[in-house]
């Protein structure tokens, strides 16, 4: 289980994290939810070693994580941020992917090496541009890669930054698919949506992050409430249910 208590994080003269409490389990979707600044990035870059916080506890397992090395901390989490730099988009899409499998501590053989990366680039659907520059791919095919690279890790912890937020809707229904069967299979799966839709069809829980904290948790029904959504948002929103979905409707 991943377990995060009372993390705090500030730029200079800016708190962005003002004590988040927050567990994942092992065989759930989480997904993280909050308005642009609520501090969601910032707290998925903690987690990864990207950013220190100033204070609490992250533990994987019971295990802290701020005792592990970031090779160790890598063997546990598969991370997909935002973008990525240049440079890692002049490779080829499998040679991006085979990271994945070739990182330091694993011993994987070259067979296994390369059957791994061509699983993680099918089951994000990108075979076919296995030879292709990434640097060629479109903004969402892009992000497939690194999705694909985080795959071929097979860590227990995946966390995503915005993973479909670039994608078109067959590969946005695609993705959430594909990360709700990851941890159907037993992962911990921690991703930040900003589709507050897309996130109450897939997700396990919802957890909405608001002023650097987490305001709710729980499914979509229990989070999603018009009051809420209002209040974090900032506009007036509308919430209905559908077939047995909950729906936020924005205003028109």
């Amino acid at each position: 289980m991943l377990e995060i208590k009372d993390l705090r994080f500030a730029y200079p003269h800016k708190p962005v994290l003002n004590g988040i409490d927050l567990d994942v389990e092992r065989g759930e979707l989480v997904a993280l939810l909050g308005a642009n600044g609520s501090g969601k990035s910032t707290m998925v870059k903690c987690l990864c070693g990207v950013l220190s916080p100033e204070s609490g506890t992250m533990s994987l397992d019971g295990v802290d994580l701020l005792n592990m090395s970031m090779r160790e901390r890598a063997g546990r989490i598969g991370y997909v941020p935002q973008s990525m730099g240049a440079d890692e988009t002049a490779l080829s899409v499998h040679e991006t992917v085979a990271q994945g499998v070739q990182r330091p501590g694993l011993r994987f053989s070259r067979s296994e090496q390369r059957l791994r990366t061509i699983a993680a680039m099918s089951q994000v659907g990108l075979l076919d541009y296995a030879f292709t520059p990434v640097n060629r791919l479109s903004g969402g095919e892009r992000q497939r890669v690194f999705i694909g690279r985080a795959l071929a890790m097979d860590t227990d912890y995946l966390l995503l930054d915005e993973p479909v937020s670039a994608l078109d809707l067959k590969y946005q229904g695609h993705i959430m698919r594909l990360l709700r069967d990851l941890a159907r299979d037993g992962r911990a799966v921690l991703t930040i949506v900003h589709d507050l839709n897309l996130a109450a069809g897939f997700a396990d829980r919802l957890a909405l992050l608001d002023g650097g904290r987490i305001v709710a948790v729980g499914s979509a029904s229990q989070v999603l409430t018009a009051d809420r959504l209002s209040a974090v948002y900032g506009t007036p929103v509308e919430v209905a249910e559908v077939r047995g979905r909950t729906v936020v409707l924005p205003p028109v």
